[in-house]
């Protein structure tokens, strides 16, 4: 009767490494889902901020070519996203599909003014910005009104900060969660080899020695679950994107998420070897006794 081989040993080395590369890519997963919701929040933000059009009303003796001029030039402004010119006889125009009537005939003449509608930078919404803009756009001459809704931004900012915050603190349990399911995974793995380290403290090794291996298969194994949690990430914004008609492309930016991969290939390194070094040293101090019964 043939007696059963033993499965090798590198099997049971790579089914612990799989455990513990799955187990560190899944928070790092939801944090980085975290970041898109943070990162289209942004987007969304951005979009209704630069959608928000304010009237630059102009005195009646501006003609269309001084009042094109002047679009073309407050375009030309840091702030200012986009400017176009309206005639009083476009102004009437508009009037009229929204009335149904024709004010000139009513009134017989024109009572509307030439204006120019902008719209600003996200950048510059904000309600200190926006009294600078004020200020600069009824310096030029020709402006007799520059209006705006200045409640209903005040109170759109309002809303965007309690998001804002809402989505911090959110992020930050998250973070934590991460913190720990990390060290636990990093401590478990370092655990079953606690007698060798145990081992080679007595027979005098290193104390930099001892930790080098296991600190540089807990980095690898945090580099592995980075770029898996990244990918997972990837193929899930994809998804959501193209099964549920929501671009959220279209709302994050290349740059947000050159910053969630950098963020959570900079988390599974750094987390991996923190982990690392603070569970080898606990098992390197630790008497004999303690880690028999640990």
């Amino acid at each position: 009767m043939k007696k059963k081989q033993p499965k090798p040993r590198h099997r049971s080395l790579v089914r612990t490494a799989i455990v513990a590369i799955v187990s560190i890519a899944l928070p790092l997963f939801v944090l980085g889902w975290m970041g898109v919701v943070k990162a289209v929040q942004r987007g969304v933000e951005r979009q209704v901020k630069q959608n928000m059009t304010f009237t630059l009303e102009l005195e009646k003796s501006i003609d269309k070519e001084k009042g094109l001029k002047m679009a073309l030039d407050l375009q030309q402004l840091a702030c200012i996203a986009s400017a176009h010119y309206v005639s009083p006889e476009e102004a009437a125009k508009e009037l009229q599909e929204e009335l149904g009537e024709d004010p000139t005939l009513v009134l017989g003449y024109n009572p509307l003014f030439p204006e120019i509608d902008l719209r600003l930078k996200a950048e510059y919404m904000a309600p200190d910005s926006l009294k600078k803009v004020d200020s600069l756009v009824r310096s030029l001459n020709g402006v007799k009104q520059f209006s705006y809704q200045k409640e209903m931004m005040e109170s759109v900012n309002d809303r965007i900060d309690q998001i804002s915050w809402g989505l911090f603190a959110v992020m930050l349990v998250f973070l934590l969660i991460a913190v720990l399911q990390i060290n636990n995974t990093t401590h478990m793995m370092i655990y079953a080899k606690r007698f060798l380290i145990r081992s080679m403290t007595l027979l005098g090794a290193r104390f930099c020695f001892i930790r080098r291996p296991f600190v540089r298969r807990s980095v690898w194994n945090g580099f592995l679950a980075s770029l898996l949690a990244i990918a997972l990430l990837a193929l899930s914004v994809w998804c959501v994107s193209r099964y549920t008609g929501e671009d959220l492309l279209a709302f994050i930016t290349t740059e947000d998420m050159l910053y969630i991969g950098g963020a959570l290939l900079a988390l599974g390194i750094v987390l991996s070897w923190l982990g690392a070094i603070f569970a080898t040293n606990r098992y390197i101090r630790m008497d004999s006794g303690k880690i028999a019964l640990s």
